[in-house]
């Protein structure tokens, strides 16, 4: 396979290195003759202009039931593919739990989605929205979903990967995810979501309103945080740096 000679070539012959996390940056590091003062770590951030500036109403202000929003796959014609989450939602919508599930353009033709929807009430297939159509709707939820299925084949995947949630924090959601170490110490770090073990976790943990309420609270004050305009200077100076300027 081309892959690993040409993955070696890239990171050892780069002037710099840009991660999107910093767990991808340790094992490339680990794994290659690099320079660490030449590497950074630039998470994949939203910009400005399609931050929502005004949310809308919850819905579980409406129906008093908990409602979490998913972007991204559902389905793979991978086995054990960390993107197959159909079980997963199954068993949140056993616990009363509505999942909403927005996909990329490319989903949007496949079938396995509103099949899933139809099976269980508490489950929604919403299409493909244009993305700052989708960030303003998204803003009705309570919670964004991280959580991916995880292996013995693809646990140091997963460790090391931060999933592309930040939009959810964006739109004011707490994210919820399971222990795989970069998502894990990313949410605890920012106190913009929660963290659980197993499916048994998150029914009784949802019902924490204390700790929910002020979860929610910290990801409202800080979400302008995680934009691309926040953080550009950093990235701006690394290039500075790298070229000599």
């Amino acid at each position: 396979m081309k892959y690993p000679r040409q993955e070696k070539i890239a990171n050892e012959k780069s002037r710099g290195r840009i991660y999107v996390t910093g767990g991808v940056r340790d094992y490339l590091q680990r794994r290659y003759d690099v320079d660490p003062s030449k590497d950074i770590v630039f998470y994949s951030y939203v910009s400005n202009s399609v931050v929502p500036s005004q949310l809308r109403r919850k819905i579980s202000e409406k129906d008093g039931e908990t409602h979490i929003v998913y972007i991204g796959t559902v389905t793979s014609r991978i086995k054990d593919d960390h993107y197959d989450l159909r079980e997963i939602f199954r068993i949140l919508a056993s616990y009363g739990i509505h999942i909403h599930m927005y996909v990329s353009i490319w989903g949007a033709k496949d079938q396995a989605y509103p099949r899933l929807a139809n099976e269980n009430v508490f489950i929604h297939y919403h299409g493909h929205l244009d993305q700052k159509s989708l960030l303003q709707e998204i803003t009705q939820y309570d919670f964004g979903w991280a959580g991916l299925t995880a292996n013995s084949k693809n646990r140091e995947h997963l460790d090391v990967s931060l999933p592309n949630k930040v939009e959810y924090i964006a739109c004011g959601l707490p994210v919820i995810a399971f222990p795989h170490k970069n998502i894990m110490t990313f949410l605890n770090r920012h106190s913009v979501g929660l963290v659980f073990n197993s499916m048994d976790e998150i029914s009784s943990k949802l019902q924490n309103k204390k700790k929910i309420e002020s979860l929610k609270r910290n990801v409202l004050n800080v979400r302008y945080k995680f934009t691309i305009e926040k953080n550009i200077n950093k990235l701006i100076q690394y290039y500075k740096d790298i070229s000599g300027e």
